[in-house]
Order: C-alpha cells, then structure tokens, then sequence
C-alpha cells in the first residue's frame, strides 16, 4: 500500500468538511456470529475477509454499504463470496447476518 493512503483521513459528515470520522462501535448479533461460526467450518478464507471487511468499515467511522430490503430492511456490504447485513447509526455498526450470496436468489 502507498504511504500517501495512510495519512488521508476519511471526513465524517459532508456538511462539516473539517469534521474528521470517530471509529463506530462494531458489535455482532448472536444471529451473526452463529453465521460465522459455520462459514468458518466451510469457507475460513471467505469468513475472515467478511470480518475483516466489518472491522475496517468501523474503523474509518462511515458506512459504505448500501440499503437493501432483504434481511428485514438493513444495510448490505458485499465481501464475496459472502454478503454481510448490517445496521448502522452514527455510534455503531451491527452485524445481523452473513450469508453466501450464491446461494440468494435476488438481493433486492
């Protein structure tokens, strides 16, 4: 990775540009982490990137994912072969699932 990508700080809201991201608080339903627990019998790789993709998004303090209705209404971020379901607010990330997205048959 470049040097010059750690010194960019992501800016938390657009509307006060001077406002760099706190780190949200990531938690994990019991749904999720029994997610998990079987991708990681299976797919170990797979589980770990999903993780690690969660654990990034916190850290730089702003949601990428985007909305989507399935999962009960929840923000979606890919990390494939698997598909994370989140909630969002502006202190915490919650995980509420994880799926392999292969085996969906419409995201909507």
């Amino acid at each position: 990775m470049p040097e010059w990508i750690n010194s960019i700080r992501p800016v938390a809201r657009q509307n006060d540009p001077g406002r760099v991201a706190e780190p949200l608080r990531l938690d994990w339903t019991d749904e999720a982490l029994a997610d998990l627990e079987l991708l990681h019998r299976h797919m170990p790789a797979a589980a770990h990137r999903a993780e690690e993709a969660m654990r990034r998004m916190a850290e730089r303090g702003f949601n990428v994912g985007r909305w989507s209705i399935a999962h009960g209404g929840t923000w979606y971020w890919p990390a494939p072969p698997l598909g994370i379901f989140y909630w969002a607010t502006a202190t915490t990330l919650s995980v509420e699932g994880v799926v392999d997205v292969r085996r969906l048959r419409t995201l909507a």
